[in-house]
């Protein structure tokens, strides 16, 4: 996304295609200064419907499960979690 005569990029998303047919959203984000301007839940909503539209069974994405804004927004647009993942300790 980037918001002509703002000064540059405002944010990004990028769209993988699975074999399966679903489209997953990767690399959700927005630039700290642009936030709060409800710009992720305008692009991941319109993506999300595309790729619907398009004849995707599923979207998916992944986030980190302390991130409660992305939380948050993922459930706006009707995201479940269907599977949580962590990694062991991590050691210095």
């Amino acid at each position: 996304l980037d918001t002509v005569g703002t000064g540059g990029l405002a944010g990004l998303l990028a769209l993988t295609h699975h074999r399966s047919g679903a489209h997953h959203l990767n690399d959700v984000a927005t630039h700290p200064a642009r936030r709060g301007r409800r710009l992720a839940r305008l692009v991941c909503g319109t993506v999300t419907a595309q790729s619907l539209a398009a004849g995707a069974p599923a979207v998916t994405l992944g986030m980190y499960a302390d991130n409660d804004a992305a939380r948050a927004l993922y459930a706006a647009l009707g995201f479940t979690c269907v599977r949580g993942q962590t990694s062991g300790r991590l050691h210095p």
